[in-house]
């Protein structure tokens, strides 16, 4: 007969000695910091076990490859939509005509590290940005969807228009709801703008995960593991992708009856 393990006698996280009840209970102390470490931990550990459950409930063609992939980690977005309101629209609209007409005081350097004409996507774009649902569209929010001048100036060239048309044209692609506290083209599908009128920075930023989800498809044949999860959703549940090179993205049964994972693995990418 095995022995018990060994309680633990001093936090793990600021290494105070445990009092008698709190050694039964973990081994985590009584200060909200400690205890917010450990149930983040505890989560992160039941996600694990959910993700092999994921893995053994996967068709027998996918098990092997699952076993090898490495695993991506993705925190999606609660992208709950909101009402764009008059006030929100009014003070877009005055932005843009402010851009529109001295497109040359608005230029974002930042942006324009990224190049301008819209660029093929990566075959991992569309399962990781999906995943996601557009946690980096946020920084669109005070930036007025990352619209300056020289967007407007390519848009007015395009159609053959003004900059005042330009101006009108993207005022009249706002949605009626967006994303909350994201850029207001947020929409319910994703970036409600055609890829080619979007700005540099929304077409060519790519997150950690993005990059270590398009490294890992860089060779012939491999794959990735693709594991959606929120480390302060209690009893959330990964919604999981796996990914390989050349072919199409396959999900995974979802871990527990999670309903909510089930939603979210029908959200479109917002790419």
């Amino acid at each position: 007969m095995s022995a018990a393990p060994a309680r633990a006698t001093a936090c793990r996280w600021c290494g105070r000695p445990l009092g008698a009840l709190q050694q039964r209970n973990g081994d985590a102390c009584g200060e909200a910091a400690c205890r917010w470490r450990a149930d983040r931990e505890r989560r992160r550990e039941q996600a694990l076990h959910a993700l092999q459950r994921c893995r053994d409930a996967a068709p027998a063609r996918q098990r092997a490859g699952l076993a090898a992939a490495p695993v991506v980690w993705i925190q999606p977005l609660e992208a709950a939509q909101v009402e764009l309101d008059d006030d929100e629209r009014a003070e877009h609209l005055d932005f843009l005509m402010r851009v529109a007409a001295a497109p040359q005081d608005f230029t974002r350097d930042a942006v324009h590290a990224y190049p301008a004409r819209a660029q093929r996507a990566h075959a991992a774009d569309a399962p990781v940005c999906g995943l996601c649902a557009g946690r980096c569209c946020l920084l669109g929010r005070a930036r007025h969807g990352f619209i300056d001048g020289p967007l407007l100036l390519r848009r007015a060239a395009a159609a053959g228009g003004s900059l005042a048309a330009a101006a009108a044209w993207y005022a009249a692609r706002l949605p009626p709801r967006h994303v909350r506290h994201s850029c207001l083209y947020h929409g319910a599908q994703g970036c409600v703008l055609p890829r080619a009128a979007r700005a540099p920075v929304c077409r060519g930023y790519a997150c950690e995960a993005l990059h270590d989800a398009r490294a890992a498809l860089a060779t012939p044949g491999a794959g990735v593991l693709l594991a959606g999860w929120h480390p302060d959703a209690a009893g959330a549940m990964p919604q999981v992708a796996w990914l390989r090179a050349g072919a199409r993205a396959e999900r995974t049964p979802a871990a527990g009856g999670d309903a909510e994972a089930r939603r979210r693995r029908g959200r479109p990418h917002p790419r």
